[in-house]
């Protein structure tokens, strides 16, 4: 079945054991000012898979288009300053 079929909310918990988050419920849910990494590199994984859209990511998490794009730009300053997470990532995003 395609990814896509699957819909973003299995997706996400998917990407979210992927990346061994803890309490990936509790990820889903907004929560203003504070850092949560694992949300910030679930929402980029889901982006760079290229089967959801902005608009359909956000509304499954509980915000707006703005929020995504600060995830992204998060998630891709932690890519890049860590090489071992770099490379996890792209493995996961390769196993899709």
């Amino acid at each position: 079945m395609a990814l896509k079929e699957e819909g973003v909310e299995v997706v996400t918990q998917r990407v979210f054991t992927a990346l061994g988050a803890e309490h990936p419920g509790a990820l889903e849910k907004p929560r203003r000012g504070e850092s949560r990494p694992d949300r910030d590199l679930a929402i980029y994984m889901l982006c760079h898979m290229g089967i959801f859209t902005h608009q359909a990511i956000g509304k499954h998490f509980g915000v707006g288009y703005t929020s995504i794009s600060g995830a992204l730009k998060r998630a891709q300053a932690l890519i890049q300053s860590d090489q071992e997470l770099r490379q996890r990532i792209v493995g996961i995003l390769n196993d899709k």
